[in-house]
C-alpha cells in the first residue's frame, strides 16, 4: 500500500504499524547490524509509483527499511514523501545482474545499486531471513 507521509498523521502511522509492525528498537537495530538498505536508484516502477516520481526531474532514489512483519520502501517526490508498505506475505524480491526487483500484489519496482553490491546483498539476506521467520498470513 502507498501512503503519503509528508505530514504526520497518527492514523496512518497506526495502519503502517498494523501491517508491518512497529519499528525495531535501538538495541534490536544494533544486534541486526542495521535495518536499512542504503540508497538505491529507481529504474522502473508501476504506473502509480511512476506518477509520483515523475514530478521530480532528478534521479529517483529510494531505500528499504526492515520491520518485524514486512518492509517499507521510501519514495521522495519534490515536496512529498511516500511509503510503500509491503507485508512479508505479499513481498517478492529478485536479484538480477546489478538490479533488484521488488513486487507486491499491486506494485513493482526495479532498483539498481552502486558498483559494490556486497552491502545490498547482506541486506537482502536479512530481508529473506526475516521473511522466512514472519511470512505467515495475518489473522
Amino acid at each position: 500500500m502507498l501512503y503519503n507521509v509528508t505530514y504526520h498523521k497518527a492514523s496512518i502511522e497506526r495502519e503502517i504499524d498494523q501491517l508491518v509492525g512497529k519499528p525495531f528498537s535501538a538495541l534490536e537495530r544494533i544486534k541486526m547490524n542495521g535495518i536499512g538498505s542504503g540508497r538505491l536508484i529507481i529504474k522502473e516502477a508501476s504506473d502509480e509509483i511512476l506518477e509520483l516520481i515523475n514530478k521530480s526531474v532528478d534521479t529517483a532514489y529510494t531505500n528499504i527499511e526492515l520491520r518485524p512483519h514486512g518492509v517499507i520502501v521510501g519514495i521522495k517526490s519534490i515536496h512529498e514523501t511516500y511509503l510503500w508498505v509491503i507485508p512479508y506475505y505479499l513481498l517478492t524480491m529478485y536479484k538480477n545482474d546489478g538490479h533488484i526487483s521488488v513486487y507486491d500484489n499491486k506494485h513493482k519496482m526495479n532498483l539498481s545499486y552502486e558498483k559494490d553490491g556486497k552491502p545490498i546483498m547482506k541486506f537482502l539476506s536479512k530481508v529473506m531471513g526475516q521473511k522466512a521467520l514472519n511470512s505467515s498470513l495475518p489473522e
